[in-house]
């Protein structure tokens, strides 16, 4: 008696430590639902962002081509210096508008609870390609330069734009680092997760004769469970993949408590001998221990 009373605590105290456990699952598994959310969303800002920046690349590398051959055109370089200005001045406000995507994009980044390496390798891809032009508008610079065409305001927005560049790339790499720390803590959250997950799925059966349960000292005398049983001495196995457990026996007696309407002994063979143990229903099964201990005779 003294033993059942014990079993049965021991069961309850299993069966609260479950639900607890379950219960911090399924909150987990619905912050996971909304971060993933949360991650679509960032990427279409993204990817939106992403677009603009490409199409004002576009449109800078024309006026870039176009100013070129205007400034090797000795009729432009003496009446087209407007010209030249004005897609200068459109070049300049391109810039500038690629400059804020980026920002607007480091601070989605910033305030967002998604911390993820693809978002941060577009930025840093971005701003490579911000640095490119940047050299090729210097090169433009000294081009015009070359042909005697002044552009002072170009000048000056270039060295502003190469000063905001190195700044950003400072502060990029700094999120960087915290943003790379924050992502393998939730890798080790989700792996304790998964821990946890495989831990509350696992059970434990052992079925043999009364005579080799005693030798693995997992009952004592009359059929009755060793309260220092040793673990190893049991199968593992995961319930949420175990629906029949199989041996060979004329009778088959579970001492572990179960409800008798979630499993059935079967003999599928038809020839009078228990062959397997079929868990009807799961949870109800496993609902008061996790150790299946079964007397074949």
């Amino acid at each position: 008696m003294k033993n059942f009373v014990f079993i049965s605590i021991a069961a309850a105290l299993m069966l609260f430590s479950c639900n607890g456990k379950l219960k911090k699952l399924e909150q987990e598994n619905q912050r996971l639902a909304m971060e993933s959310q949360q991650q679509d969303s960032l990427l279409n800002d993204f990817m939106e962002a992403f677009n603009d920046f490409e199409e004002n690349l576009t449109v800078i590398k024309e006026r870039e081509n176009l100013i070129a051959v205007q400034s090797e055109d000795p009729e432009i370089q003496k009446e087209g210096k407007d010209r030249i200005n004005e897609d200068l001045q459109m070049i300049g406000d391109l810039m500038a508008k690629n400059r804020q995507i980026i920002e607007d994009l480091n601070e989605k980044l910033k305030n967002s609870e998604i911390k993820n390496k693809q978002f941060r390798r577009m930025i840093a891809r971005l701003n490579q390609q911000l640095a490119e032009k940047d050299t090729s508008i210097a090169q433009l610079t000294a081009q015009l330069a070359d042909a005697n065409i002044q552009v002072e305001e170009l000048n000056t927005r270039v060295s502003d734009l190469s000063s905001r560049t190195e700044a950003l790339a400072a502060a990029n790499e700094e999120k960087t680092a915290r943003m790379a720390e924050q992502e393998a803590h939730m890798q080790e959250q989700r792996e304790m997760l998964e821990n946890q997950t495989e831990e509350l799925n696992t059970a434990y059966f052992i079925a043999g004769t009364a005579k080799e349960l005693k030798e693995k000292n997992v009952i004592v005398k009359a059929k009755k469970i060793n309260n220092d049983f040793a673990e190893d001495a049991f199968t593992r196995i995961d319930i949420t993949q175990t629906q029949n457990i199989p041996f060979d026996s004329k009778k088959a007696r579970l001492l572990t408590s179960h409800p008798s309407y979630s499993y059935e002994l079967v003999d599928t063979n038809e020839d009078k001998r228990i062959d397997q143990l079929s868990i009807k229903d799961p949870n109800a099964f496993w609902k008061h221990s996790r150790y299946l201990v079964v007397v074949l005779n």
